[in-house]
């Protein structure tokens, strides 16, 4: 009963830490990136992992998809690099460093949990 408990209030914390990042990223901190449709998708994305770890108690996963959203977007803004295209427009590979480093902590939650299952067998 009591593990129930602690799995219900995890729950609810890393939902909260994953909606709050969310509304940091997308409307708060909009003037930093200037996306609208990206950390939506990237969001939808990383929910449905959360939602389907937490559902089957897969911890590792769910502790790296929910802080790996608004970590991997500090890793974006950190080393985001502005260029031109060929026609000459202003390009940003922010998106693209933000993608990559939010698949890599959900991979690397993806191993933890594999790891963990076999060593508790």
């Amino acid at each position: 009963m009591k593990s129930d408990k602690n799995h219900k209030m995890w729950n609810l914390f890393l939902a909260g830490v994953f909606v709050a990042s969310f509304i940091l990223v997308r409307y708060v901190l909009f003037e930093l990136h200037g996306m609208k449709d990206w950390p939506e998708l990237l969001a939808v994305v990383s929910l449905v992992i959360l939602v389907l770890a937490l559902a089957k108690k897969k911890t590792w996963i769910a502790l790296t998809t929910g802080f790996g959203y608004p970590v991997s977007f500090g890793f974006g803004l950190l080393f985001a690099r502005d260029g031109t295209d060929p026609g000459g427009g202003r390009t940003n590979n922010m998106w693209f460093i933000w993608t990559i480093c939010l698949l890599i902590f959900i991979f690397a939650g993806v191993v933890a949990q594999i790891v963990s299952e076999r060593k508790s067998k």
